[in-house]
């Protein structure tokens, strides 16, 4: 994950490795729900093989998501997000998780 801390003092982004899991689970027909390792639940809205953080905005701790695109086939899954924590900009651009 790429951090940019404008306010911070810091020249230019810093990186930080995003390690863990995530349990997705169906909440409805075209609903989703996911709980990541620090035991935050984010919301999403299902097409086909693609779930999309809805609603867009959302706060869990000093993080939050603006956006956060799941795709995935039977193995693997591919990750884009975007949001803030702590005043500084975070962005993974991209994200890869193994089903298992």
């Amino acid at each position: 994950m790429v951090l940019a801390c404008r306010d911070h003092g810091q020249h230019g982004p810093s990186y930080e490795p995003q390690l863990g899991s995530i349990t997705l689970e169906r909440t409805g027909p075209h609903t989703a729900a996911a709980t990541d390792g620090d035991g935050c639940t984010w919301t999403f809205a299902v097409h086909g093989n693609t779930a999309l953080l809805d609603p867009p905005a959302q706060r869990c701790g000093p993080l939050t998501l603006h956006h956060w695109a799941l795709a995935g086939d039977d193995g693997h899954a591919f990750e884009v997000r975007s949001g803030e924590r702590a005043g500084c900009r975070v962005l993974l651009t991209i994200g890869e998780r193994t089903r298992q």
